[in-house]
């Protein structure tokens, strides 16, 4: 009778034994995907539940926005002119939207992206546990869905891409720590070559991911992964190079630079600026800043002990490099809105710091299984998230255009109520002037005449949008008493016309104060007709010359 060796097992029994230890592998490899997609689902469903998507979609798009959206419905060869100050890839990106209502789809698309990467990011540290990660994770994510700040960024431009990018990099950085891979490295480079399109802070980030990765390798003595790591940011640096000088510096002017000088601190103001600004973001933190950084800190101070020091490195330079763009005059300084994406990374430190706490207090006093200290830890969390919540319930499903509007100094009103009331009451005579800055809303929103680019050296963006003569549509050049007279001296003109009306529409929005008094004078011998049922006060009337 032959008998099984005792180095070799039974040939009859290896196929079942073998596909046994498969199902047991694949069985383990499936079940962390679950609790992940889960965990991706839930995180999306309360970011919908707290965010109002109707009423971001419904409403009219405001000045900052009104210029991004007209940008789709110009030429593509005046695109690298219209992004402006908008990376030229976002306003790229917005073009694939279909229809000019829905291009607001396009951030919440970003901050969807955003809150998957924060899930992605907590649970890509070196956790004791999968449980751990998920809780990690989960919290990391909360953080970014309930941020106040978040609640703003429904506007049609970049900054949830910031915040979506930033966090991208800092995941792929923590993932390339946990596996070293030279294919990881070149993914670093790849977000920061796309990135740059999208977004400015890219750049920023590039600096702290690179100065992460150098840094830790040399403390290391890892000098092999030094040097692939100087590699990495040689080709990070030549694709940031690449796209600074032959795209970003295209958007840059005097009158950008003149907009932003509040926000570039001098050296020997820069505790109070800072201390300043923080107190004016404060609002839209959800919680004394103090607080924030102290829990972002705590953040941090996760992230390294979770065996992800270049992560940790590269997070803790961030402020650092943002007071010295700051100072250089290179970048904003705790602006809201160029600042966001530090805001959203502040939140999600803030959130694995909570974590974190949590998960340490449940070691040091449970003496139970992994897992139950985990649910002890996860009850802590959602605890602290619902105080949170409750503490700053006006802020979930905010539909306030007060709120979401940042502009509130000026007269504003609905353009796109304005340009359909006189789409709907025009005659074919008729001549129409328009404010300055009130004219990126209104060729938004007029399909009858195809506007124009026409540079504009007094606004930051550069341009305006313009219409030939016979179209009868009149654009203020400037928010000046000289180009206010001029522009209602050229319409009163045209109203003359053989084949005129007579009949002038006046369109203005986003009148600061100062501009009233201009258009009073301008308007001494009119006699000036309101039509609030057009979009608002002030937004629609009708003048004509008096007597």
């Amino acid at each position: 009778m032959d008998t099984v060796s005792a180095t070799r097992s039974d040939p009859a029994a290896s196929p079942a034994a073998e596909r046994g230890r498969w199902s047991a592998r694949a069985l383990a490899g499936i079940r962390p995907r679950i609790a992940d997609a889960a965990a991706a689902v839930l995180t999306v469903v309360l970011l919908l539940a707290v965010h109002d998507i109707p009423a971001m979609i419904r409403a009219h798009y405001w000045l900052d926005e009104a210029w991004v959206a007209l940008s789709v419905r110009l030429p593509l060869a005046d695109l690298p002119a219209a992004t402006a100050s908008t990376p030229l890839g976002w306003t790229a990106l917005l073009r694939l939207v279909p229809g000019v209502e829905r291009l607001r789809l396009l951030p919440f698309a970003f901050l969807v992206a955003a809150v998957l990467i924060a899930y992605a990011f907590g649970r890509s540290l070196g956790w004791a546990s999968k449980p751990e990660g998920v809780l990690a994770g989960l919290a990391a994510a909360a953080g970014v869905i309930m941020l106040p700040a978040g609640h703003l960024r429904h506007d049609l431009k970049q900054y949830t891409a910031d915040a979506a990018v930033a966090l991208a990099l800092i995941t792929l950085l923590s993932v390339t720590e946990r596996r070293w891979s030279r294919r990881r490295l070149a993914a670093i480079v790849a977000v920061i070559a796309a990135g740059m399109l999208i977004s400015h802070p890219t750049a920023i980030m590039a600096i702290c991911v690179a100065s992460g990765l150098i840094i830790t390798t040399l403390a290391r003595r890892q000098w092999r992964r030094l040097v692939e790591a100087l590699v990495t940011t040689a080709a990070a640096g030549a694709a940031v190079l690449l796209v600074y000088l032959g795209v970003t510096t295209r958007g840059r002017n005097q009158s950008l630079q003149s907009y932003w000088a509040d926000y570039f601190p001098d050296l020997d103001d820069l505790g109070e600026y800072l201390g300043l600004r923080m107190s004016e973001l404060q609002h839209f933190l959800g919680m004394p800043w103090p607080l924030l950084l102290v829990l972002a800190a705590a953040g941090v101070l996760v992230i390294a002990r979770t065996g992800r020091p270049a992560t940790a490195v590269a997070l803790a330079l961030l402020p650092v490099a943002l007071v010295v763009l700051g100072l250089t005059g290179a970048y904003p300084l705790l602006d809201l809105r160029t600042s966001h994406f530090f805001l959203v990374l502040l939140a999600t430190l803030a959130g694995l710091g909570v974590a974190g706490a949590a998960m340490a207090v449940a070691r040091a006093f449970g003496r139970s299984r992994p897992g139950p200290r985990t649910v002890a830890a996860a009850v802590v969390v959602v605890a602290v998230f619902l105080t949170f919540a409750n503490a700053n319930r006006d802020w979930l499903r905010l539909d306030d255009p007060d709120k979401k509007t940042p502009a509130h100094e000026t007269a504003q009103g609905d353009i796109r109520a304005g340009v359909r009331y006189i789409e709907a009451h025009r005659q074919a005579g008729d001549v129409i002037v328009v404010n300055t800055l009130g004219s990126f809303g209104f060729a938004l929103y007029w399909t009858s005449d195809r506007p124009v680019l026409e540079r504009n050296a007094y606004l930051a963006v550069g341009w305006t949008p313009g219409y030939p003569d016979r179209s009868r549509i009149v654009v203020v050049a400037d928010r000046t008493g000289e180009a206010t007279q001029a522009a209602v001296a050229r319409a009163q003109k045209l109203a003359t016309e053989p084949d005129a009306t007579g009949r002038i529409w006046l369109v203005r929005t986003h009148v600061i104060p100062d501009e009233k008094h201009m258009w009073k004078a301008a308007l001494a011998t009119y006699v000036v007709e309101p039509h609030p049922e057009a979009g608002g006060q002030g937004v629609v009337a009708t003048i004509r010359r008096r007597g």
